[in-house]
This record gives structure tokens, sequence and C-alpha cells, in this order.
């Protein structure tokens, strides 16, 4: 003890209040080693200064100097449990209130290092706090082995920054260490108007998925934390686009200007006999097209190019004389004819800025959705009526920057969308840029949202070519949203109310036009370059000549085919839903191109075989989901009301505030063997349902709220495997010579296979051998390698995709 305390005394300047005789007794009384201690820890002392060093090693950017007014306001115990591994967020004030608030954050984060408070929240706040404490407190963390943070231990990532509304989307989670605790990681999701919605966490040994399904168009902000910290990757912006829609149209599916429309004449008997075939195309301004027609084994051909929007009118006649439901109708659209206006010259921060919508380009049926980005946040605005196919659209523009206004034509962006818009002068945003970046680097979380509006408004816009315009639109909404404009023709019976996604201040539900099965046809989704195959038969040529009709276009050569087999799998005594809302599984086509073949093996409108060409702008397409409305306003969606994957779980969404225990959802396959059901409330107005299909076949889905079955149930849907999918041995082929290839559905349940084949120009067949069998062909008319992929459902099947050398 002499030889210690000598050198304290000399070196460190503690004096010897005690003799180093009494020090080494056993005798020693506790206040008499206390207060020789003391000298060890008081202000200035050794002890002080080599805990302040130890401090500032962890956290130089902070440089303490004392263990009093340094650490009043948070910031520092914050920092320090942070750098070693626990988060605690910090909030910059004046208000000692925020203080305490601050330090209670801390000491939450170090007891989960394991240092246990021996001060409050309001002891330490004080300006006036003993220095002793408050280092006796943070001299335990010396002896605290710091703990890796999130970032080195889960990463989340996404294949894709894109989805589409009532689509589950998965984000990625992986574990980057062995030693993870599932039970500390937690998932959100919020919303373009700032809800937070569900989100379902999948996590097995090595990581796993986090599931939510967006029901707003606009973008989403997806964190994952791990013990209240983000993880490496967080936060993912996904940006959640319109569906691909349907609307009832009379006569053949919608092309686009520039198509090449096609009308086979098809003989039914081994002559035509005597008389000429005409082909006339009448414009919707009322031109006349004369259409030369070829000829080549009994069937005859023309082909014209529409070059208005409208609704243009074939006429067919032989010898003279109209065929049998001549004439035939096809629309025609323009989806780059939409305009805005208003968006060239620089907007002004913090105030309303109004351009506008022109669509009397696009020929008048469609919907057409905008959503305005900024920041990777989804700004609010709205939307009114103006003029026939006019729309002012005020976007609450708020700090400087670059937004980007997303404008959607039947769920798929047009050409030159995202459309620009600067917000403030280029100093502004400069300015604007240094700030941001400068906060988020001052911020141990920066995730931000500013408004929790509605982001998703709606028009409903109906006009035609020719014809007397409707308007069904309600003024302007007081909800902030992605527009919607649905387009239409009251000749066509068809309307559709002005609806918001989300529940706004008026609460109205969601209203989407789903097409009703109708014999007459139907216009599928915008693509900007649409095929489709329309077969008529003729009852007053001499002799019988069935009539193809159908268009293709041609766009620089790239000649791609593409042979849809449309709903033909579907087993025995399907049933369609009795719900009077309830949509037939519809496909939507890709861009297509270059087609010169047809179908000569079917002869009427029943048909549910098309052949089509695809280039190489392909896009993914989506199921039309279904909304089935209930009396009190409540609706059921989502893709499970038509198509259940096999093993797989299906999600139906039901808008109700009704409580979970009063609802029940029964669903019934084949073998009648009970399928379990999980619900969940995503919010206040949402319930999901979850189910797996095991069998396939039809299910029947019975919903009912307090005892009493909802409007249209039990609902049935059916449910498909994709991997049951048989496809023959895919040979190589021969210029000019067909290839062949059977393909075995009778196994995979109901649905739509599309078979695209990627190469040169080709013709291309497909015959119904029964029972769920076909035999698909194509003649190459290159020599090159073709590529074939094949679908089911929208998904690739077993082997695909195939080389066919030529």
């Amino acid at each position: 003890c002499r030889r210690a305390m000598e050198i304290a005394k000399t070196r460190l300047g503690v004096p010897q209040v005690l003799q180093p005789e009494y020090l080494a007794s056993p005798h020693l009384d506790e206040l008499s080693g206390m207060t020789y201690l003391s000298y060890f820890m008081k202000e200035n002392s050794p002890g002080t200064r080599a805990t302040l060093r130890w401090v500032n090693a962890q956290i130089p950017e902070k440089m303490i100097k004392n263990f009093t007014t340094d650490w009043n306001d948070g910031s520092a115990l914050c920092s320090l449990t942070t750098s070693l591994g626990a988060t605690a967020k910090y909030q910059h004030s004046t208000d000692t209130q925020v203080w305490e608030s601050n330090l209670n954050n801390g000491l939450t984060a170090g007891s989960k290092l394991g240092v246990e408070p021996i001060l409050r929240a309001k002891d330490i706040a004080d300006q006036n706090v003993e220095h002793l404490g408050v280092m006796a407190y943070l001299a335990n963390f010396q002896w605290i082995p710091p703990r890796p943070p999130a970032t080195t231990m889960l990463q989340m990532s996404s294949a894709s920054h894109t989805t589409r509304i009532y689509q589950q989307t998965n984000v990625q989670v992986d574990f980057l260490s062995s030693d993870i605790d599932p039970k500390l990681i937690t998932a959100e999701v919020i919303a373009p108007e700032g809800e937070k919605k569900s989100c379902r966490l999948n996590l097995t040994s090595g990581g796993g998925t986090a599931v939510f399904t967006p029901n707003r168009v606009g973008m989403h902000e997806i964190n994952i934390y791990y013990d209240g910290e983000l993880v490496k990757g967080a936060p993912i912006h996904i940006r959640a686009m319109p569906e691909i829609t349907n609307i009832v149209y009379t006569g053949m599916e919608p092309c686009a200007v520039g198509s090449i429309v096609e009308v086979v004449v098809n003989s039914n008997s081994n002559g035509t006999g005597g008389g000429q075939v005409q082909v006339i195309a009448v414009s919707p301004t009322g031109r006349f097209l004369d259409c030369p027609v070829n000829q080549k084994g009994g069937v005859y051909s023309a082909t014209f190019q529409p070059d208005e929007a409208g609704e243009w009118s074939i006429q067919v006649k032989h010898s003279g004389n109209p065929i049998h439901d001549n004439p035939y109708t096809c629309f025609v659209f323009d989806p780059n004819g939409i305009k805005l206006i208003g968006i060239d010259e620089p907007a002004v921060p913090e105030s309303i800025h109004n351009f506008t919508l022109d669509a009397a380009g696009t020929g008048g049926l469609g919907q057409i959705t905008v959503d305005i980005i900024r920041d990777k946040q989804s700004m609010p605005h709205t939307i009114q009526k103006v003029s026939e196919n006019l729309y002012a659209v005020s976007l609450h523009t708020h700090k400087p920057g670059k937004y980007r206004i997303y404008v959607y034509f039947n769920g798929t962006q047009v050409k030159g969308s995202p459309f620009p818009l600067r917000v403030g002068t280029r100093e502004q945003i400069r300015a604007e840029r240094h700030n941001s970046s400068s906060y988020k680097s001052s911020s141990n979380h920066t995730t931000n949202h500013q408004s929790n509006m509605n982001h998703q408004s709606h028009i409903n816009h109906q006009s035609h070519t020719n014809h007397q315009s409707h308007i069904n639109h309600d003024s302007l909404r007081n909800s902030h949203s992605s527009s919607f404009a649905r387009v239409g023709s009251p000749n066509r019976n068809f309307t559709s109310p002005i609806v918001s996604h989300s529940p706004s201040p008026m609460h109205s539900p969601i209203y989407r036009a789903s097409p009703l099965a109708s014999p007459t046809g139907q216009v599928n989704g915008y693509t900007s370059t649409t095929t489709h195959t329309y077969h008529q038969s003729s009852s007053s040529m001499s002799p019988s000549i069935s009539i193809p009709v159908y268009h293709e276009v041609h766009q620089g050569g790239l000649h791609n085919g593409l042979l849809k087999i449309q709903s033909p799998l579907h087993s025995p005594g399907l049933r369609k839903s009795p719900s009077p809302l309830h949509s037939p599984m519809q496909r939507q086509s890709p861009s297509f191109h270059n087609n010169s073949s047809y179908l000569n093996s079917v002869e009427t409108t029943s048909s549910n075989v098309r052949v089509a060409s695809s280039g190489l702008s392909k896009r993914r397409d989506s199921w039309e989901t279904n909304d089935v409305h209930f009396p009190e306003g409540s609706k059921v969606f989502g893709k499970a009301l038509q198509l259940l994957p096999l093993n797989r779980t299906s999600t139906l969404v039901l808008d109700t505030e009704a409580p979970l225990s009063q609802i029940t959802v029964t669903v019934t396959p084949p073998s009648k063997a009970p399928v379990p059901v999980k619900m969940s409330r995503s919010n206040g107005q949402h319930v999901n349902i979850y189910f797996t299909a095991t069998e396939i076949g039809e299910h029947l889905i019975d919903i009912k709220i307090k005892d009493q079955r909802v409007h249209g149930s039990p609902f049935r849907s059916h449910a498909y495997n994709t991997q049951a999918i048989k496809v023959g041995k895919m040979p190589n082929g021969v210029v000019g010579q067909p290839v062949e290839f059977e393909i075995d559905g009778s196994s995979a349940g109901s649905g739509n296979l599309e078979i695209l084949v990627n190469g040169g120009h080709v013709t291309s067949f497909v015959r119904n051998l029964g029972n769920q069998r076909f035999l698909a062909s194509f003649v190459p008319h290159e020599n090159l390698s073709h590529h074939v992929e094949m679908k089911f459902n929208g998904e690739p099947v077993p082997g695909s995709p195939w080389t066919v050398l030529v």
C-alpha cells in the first residue's frame, strides 16, 4: 500500500489522507476508505480523465468535456449506446421534457446492452447534477462488449421496385449472421397517404420474406427493423401501379393507331364458287378505304392500317352482297394521345400548381391514372373536369425539387411517362438538396412522412368519336390522390362512377367496372400494339365462308409470334361466379407485331383460342381483379376470386368494419375437406383472408358477416397447377415447314396458356385435340434460331424457354 500511495501522490496528486498501515489493516472503516478513494474520482481527477478519454474514443464527434451539462439533453447517451450496438433515437430540442424522453431512450438502450440505470432521466437532465453518479453509470459501459449493429446482421432487398395494386409483393430478408433472434425482427409498410399497412414476415433459419399487398396507387416505403434498428438496405421504396383493366366493348378487341388490321375470309368448303370478296374499312370520320383482297388456297385476306382513333367499321361483301353479321366494328385507340399542358415552366414551392390533362387524342375508351412523385413520396393532388376530354390537375407543391408525373393508360405507362416537373429555381433545388443531405447525416432515423392525405383521387371520363358523349364525374375529390380516369362510350351501355382507392372523408367504396360476361367481345387493357383474332361464321355466302378478323402491327421488322389459348383449360362443368360483377378470366395482351397467320380450325365467335404476334418490348400481364360489393357498402376483392395457385397462399381482402369475431370464411374444395383459413386486419377497414388450395378444381368461398351470407357468396374460384403442364418434344425446324409440339394441360386446372415465339416472322397455328390437349405449331420463315416461351396464368411452365434451331 505504501508504494501505491506514494506513486498516487507523486504522479496523480492524490494526498495521503491515510497511513499506509491503516489502509492495509483489516480493520479499515468504510468511511475512511471511501474518503481516500474519492480523491481519484473528483472532477479533473485521474479517474475522471480516464473515463472521459474512453467516452470520447467511442463518440469522438461529441467532444465530451464533463459528466454534467454535456449529458443533460440525452444526445451523448443516445450516441454512446448506438455506438455499442443498441440504437436510441434522439430529438434535438431545448425543452427539458424532450431531454428526458431522449435520456429514457438512452437508458432503455443501455438496459438492452446489460447496463442498468442508477439514475433517473429527470436527474441526468438536471443542469446541477453531480458528476459522480453520471460517471459511475457510464463507467459500466467500458466492460460491455460492443454488439454488432443491425446493418451487419440482416439485409433487405427487392428484385423489383414496382408492383401492382392488389398484387402480393415480396421483399427479401437475408440473415448475415447466425446469431439472429427472429423475435426481434419487425416490418412495416408506409402507404402513399402515410397509413401504416400490415407486413407479414415469413422467416426460416437463413432469412425469408416480408409480404404485403398494396391497395393504393403510389409509392410505398418498406422498413425492416432488428431490435428497433433499421437493417441494411432499408428503407426500400416500391411504386404500386394500377391494375391492367378491361372494359366492355361490342366488337373486336381494340388496337392502336398504326396497327395493321387483317381481315381473313376462310372458306368452309372445297371451293368458294363464283363471286368476289370485297373489304371496305370506314374510318370514324367517314372516310372509305377499299382494301385490296388477296386469295390463296381458298382463303381471302385484306389489310388496312387505321390512322384515326375511334370506332372503325369493316364491311365484308361477297359478290356485292354483305355477309352475315356485317359490318364488324374495330375500336382504335391512341395511347400517345394523352397530353400534359402547363408543366414546361417551373412551379413555385409551397403553392398550388395547376396543369391540364388532355385525353382527347386517346379515342374515347380507356382508363387514365395519374401519380405524382417527389423524393420517393406520392404527392397530394386533385383533378377536376374542365370540358370534354379536358381535366385540370391541381398539385400542392412542397419543397423545391424534381417532381415526376406518372401517367397510365389502362394500367400501363404511356409514352413519355414519367413527365418531369421542376418546382423552384435551380438555386432553390440545390439548396434543398444540401439541406436534405445535412439533415439525413445528422439523424439516426430519417423516415419522414409529411402527409397523411389520400393520394388517389379519381375521375371517370366517357367519350367516343362520332357519338354523343356522356360524362359521369364527381366534380372534385376532397381527398388528394392518384387521379383515375375511365373512358367509355354510353352507346356501349358502360358507366363507371368516380371513386377513391382509400377511405377518404367521403368513405366512398371502390367501384371497379369489371366487364360482364358478354358474347359480343371485350376491350382489353391498353397495349401499344394489340392483336386479336375474331371469328365470324357466314351463312349468306355461297358456299359457306367463315370470316376470322384480327389485326396486327408491323414495327421495325420485329416479327415474333404469340399463340394464346384463351381460357381453354377449364375443367368440365366450370361455372361462373353468381356475383353480378363477376369478370370472366381475361388476359392483357403484350405488344404485338407482324403476324399473317390465322386459325383455320375454329370458326365461331365462341372460340377460346387466339393466335397473335408479340414483339420484343414485352410487359408483364396481370389478371383483372374482381370487386364484389355488399349491401352495407363492404366489398371483397383479390385475385383469389378467380384463380388459386396450388400449394401457395391465396389472399382476399374484405372491406368491412365488422370485428374479426363476426366474420366467418369457409373454403370448400372439390373433396369437401376443410381448408384452414386465417384472417388479420391490416387497418381499420380491411380484413385480409389467407388460405392455401391443395387440390385442383373449383373451390367455394363462403363469406359471412354477423352470420349473414354476403351478397354473391359463395364465390367460385379455381385452383391451378402450372407445374402440371406437360410439353412434348420440341423439334428443330426447317424454313417453310411447321414445327409441331403437343401440350397436355389435362391436370393443370383452369387458366390461360400462352406461347411466345421469339424469332423472325412466323405463321402460328393451334389445334384442340380434346381433353385439354393441344397441338401447337409455327412455320418459321427465316433461317435463324427461334426461342419458344410458354406461360400458364402468367407463370413459366416447366422447361420454358426452348430453343428451336431452324
